[in-house]
Formats: structure tokens, C-alpha cells, sequence
């Protein structure tokens, strides 16, 4: 019965957030379109619910093929990110369109961020002790849109993350 009430909250919320943002989706995708050449839509494959893998959406913000090489963005002014990339970026707007996710059933606004299956597996060592593995338990539940975070916090200094402290002499 939970499941159903939580799968009907997102099909409502994501339905709502999807018509809302609809003019805000549309100019943007029309930007990125007339930025740069190529699909406006990233697609990804992602580890999601019972460590099933399914294709997310994001709004494109690098070259066409950039991917292929490095996956960490540097610094600064990658210059495999564009201009609209930029932006979109900044204000996780790039992130919007995963509401299409939500809506067809591959995530849940509410649980655990979806991972890429080769990131997942460097991050955590093998278990081998069930429901004990965090890599097990995070397949066991529904993937979650990601939280935007607040524009204040650079990601070294946001609150979720381990802080950098400065050792003094």
C-alpha cells in the first residue's frame, strides 16, 4: 500500500513539476539547441531500483562525444562544457528534465541518488554480508531526483560533504 501511495505521489508531483517548468524546459532546450550542434537530451545509463539499469535524462551541457574521453569536469572553463552549459549547470538546471524519470517510473523523488554502474563500483568496496553492503541496500531502493543544492555552497563546503580543514601550525 506504501508503495502505491508513493508511486501515485510521484506521478502527481512530477506530472505538476513537468507541466509548470514546461515553458522553462522549453527554452532551454531551445538554447541548447542553438548553442551547439547535436541532441538537446543527454541519456546515461544508470544503476536504479533492484540494481536495474535505465537511461537518465539531462539537459545536454557538453559537446557532442565529450564524454568518451575523461568523465571528471575540470576546473574553470572546460572547454568541453558550452556556453549554455554553463549556466545550466550553475542553477542545476541540467537536472530538470530527470522529472521524465520520475513520471515513467525509473526513479523516485524520494531515496538514493542513481549512480553510473563503474562509479558505483569503485566507490565501495565488495561485501558479502546482505543487507549489511551499502552498495546492496542502495539497489534495494527506488532512486531518487537529485536535491538541488543551494547556490551558496561550492560542493567542497556543502553540508553533506566532508570538509576540508585547514591544519594550522
Amino acid at each position: 500500500m506504501n508503495k502505491l501511495i508513493k508511486r501515485l505521489f510521484d506521478i502527481v508531483a512530477s506530472g505538476c513539476g513537468l507541466l509548470v517548468l514546461s515553458p522553462v524546459l522549453l527554452i532551454v532546450a531551445i538554447w541548447i539547441k542553438l548553442d551547439s550542434p547535436g541532441p538537446v537530451f543527454y541519456r546515461q545509463v544508470r544503476v536504479g531500483y533492484k540494481n536495474k539499469d535505465f537511461r537518465i535524462f539531462k539537459f545536454r551541457s557538453m559537446r557532442v562525444g565529450a564524454d568518451k574521453g575523461s568523465l571528471v569536469t575540470i576546473g574553470g572553463r572546460d572547454p568541453r562544457v558550452t556556453r549554455s552549459g554553463y549556466f545550466i549547470r550553475k542553477y542545476k538546471l541540467d537536472e530538470l528534465p530527470q522529472l521524465i524519470n520520475v513520471f515513467i517510473g525509473d526513479m523516485s523523488l524520494v531515496g538514493p541518488r542513481p549512480e553510473v554502474r563503474h562509479q558505483r563500483a569503485l566507490q565501495a568496496p565488495a561485501y558479502d554480508d546482505g543487507l549489511q553492503s551499502p552498495r546492496l541496500r542502495h539497489s534495494q531502493l527506488p532512486q531518487r531526483l537529485r536535491v538541488l543544492r543551494k547556490r551558496n555552497h561550492p560542493p567542497a563546503q556543502h553540508p553533506h560533504e566532508p570538509r576540508r580543514r585547514a591544519v594550522r601550525d
